[in-house]
């Protein structure tokens, strides 16, 4: 946590994120907190509309604790630096799920009440920039039967996502994940609190239970927490040979290097090794090229699937990925899961499963419906689009008469010999 001035602090998460914690035009710290990702491209401004009496900063051996006391209410705000973590939940089938949570890395705003407040609702005030917010609601029955599984901090959570891009750097387009915050009092008795995102007012709420206030014993508190993620967080199918991925849209002409999908391995008692291949479909849903076979392996992470050098011109194009399928015993089944957040808008997954017994073929055209599935799957290209002078394509650029092999803008190559 770097101190940038009298009541600000700042804390870089990852490449592309950094949280501002206070207010940078402020001579007095302010309980808000601003997430950022992209270079700025998108944010997230957090506060309490709280006047601080006093502010505390203690050091302990796992994290920076800045503490800001409320002047006219009974309550202390507290932000802190969180690690990447691992959950681990059962499933009604006995089956262990293990969830990489906070990829890199998160914060808490933490709130506690000394004593029983007037309301059970806290109200933040947001502001943002280029964002989506998309509940997280309990899986349908549909897809527990298919072997969906979502962890309890994330039913009722938020996924938050770029509002128009993603691919390359952007990977997925998710920006954040807000967690369902859980409210604890001081002997340790816990409960879950409602999570509401209201875009259009510019308000984040946190309602508890009156019936835990009542009973509770004081002080309390309530831990919003804020991932700066990329993958989803839901477990999608492991055992069928369904071919899963979604559509994005291109918007301008590029060179495909290669798909990536994050996948969570799925223990087992085989042995049997698990290929994969990623394929590219286009707007009709024709099979338009296979990647070269990959290996997983038993890591968890993002996989990357490459092709043969070819061009996409603008438009719509399904990006896929589907698993070799393994016999063990009597059953047919993947040793993965690939993951996914419920996203309303801009989604369309497969309807139907391909399998193909020991194998993974890909089927000259599939059938897709929207099932509100953005699964964790983004391409990296090269823009191909040529630079042009008075709508004239140039087919070569020279400085000092030196042949240029490349040109970027932002970082992004837009033209190359």
């Amino acid at each position: 946590m770097k101190k940038i001035n009298p009541s600000t602090y700042k804390v870089q998460k990852g490449e592309n994120g950094e949280v501002i914690l206070g207010n940078e035009n402020k001579e007095t710290f302010k309980p808000c907190a601003r997430l950022k990702k992209w270079n700025g491209e998108c944010k997230l401004d957090v506060s309490l509309p709280d006047v601080v009496e006093d502010v505390t900063k203690k050091i302990t051996s796992e994290s920076t604790v800045m503490e800001a006391k409320s002047k006219h209410s009974n309550r202390r705000s507290r932000f802190y630096e969180l690690d990447t973590r691992q959950i681990e939940e059962i499933d009604d089938d006995g089956n262990i799920h293990t969830f990489t949570q906070l990829e890199n890395g998160g914060f808490e705003f933490e709130v506690i009440l000394d004593s029983k407040p007037e309301y059970n609702v806290i109200e933040f005030d947001i502001d943002t920039q280029e964002l989506n917010f998309f509940y997280q609601p309990e899986l349908t029955q549909k897809e527990k039967d298919n072997g969906s599984f979502r962890p309890e901090n994330v039913i009722g959570s938020y996924a938050v996502y770029h509002s128009s891009k993603r691919d390359n750097k952007y990977k997925t387009g998710k920006a954040f994940h807000i967690y369902r915050p859980k409210i604890i009092d001081d002997v340790g008795n816990e409960i879950w609190g409602k999570l509401n995102v209201d875009e259009d007012n510019g308000k984040l709420t946190v309602t508890i239970p009156q019936s835990f206030l009542d009973s509770a014993v004081y002080p309390v508190s309530v831990d919003p927490t804020f991932g700066f993620d990329s993958i989803g967080d839901t477990h999608g199918t492991y055992y069928s040979g369904a071919i899963q991925g979604n559509v994005h849209n291109l918007d301008t002409k590029g060179i495909i290097i290669e798909i990536n999908v994050y996948y969570k391995f799925y223990e087992n008692n085989c042995d049997d090794t698990f290929p994969a291949r990623s394929a590219i479909y286009d707007s009709s849903l024709n099979l338009l090229h296979e990647s070269i076979e990959t290996e997983i392996g038993e890591t968890e992470g993002w996989k990357s699937f490459s092709f043969a050098s070819f061009e996409l011109t603008t438009g719509d194009y399904a990006l896929v990925e589907n698993r070799a399928l393994r016999q063990c015993g009597s059953v047919w089944y993947t040793r993965y899961y690939a993951t996914y957040d419920t996203v309303s808008i801009d989604t369309i997954s497969l309807e139907d499963d391909y399998p193909v017994t020991g194998g993974y073929d890909f089927p000259d055209s599939v059938s897709f419906s929207d099932e509100d599935k953005r699964y964790s799957i983004y391409a990296t290209y090269e823009l191909a689009l040529p630079p042009t002078i008075d709508g004239e394509e140039i087919d070569e650029i020279t400085i000092d008469g030196d042949e240029v092999e490349e040109v970027t803008m932002d970082g992004d190559v837009v033209w190359s010999l």
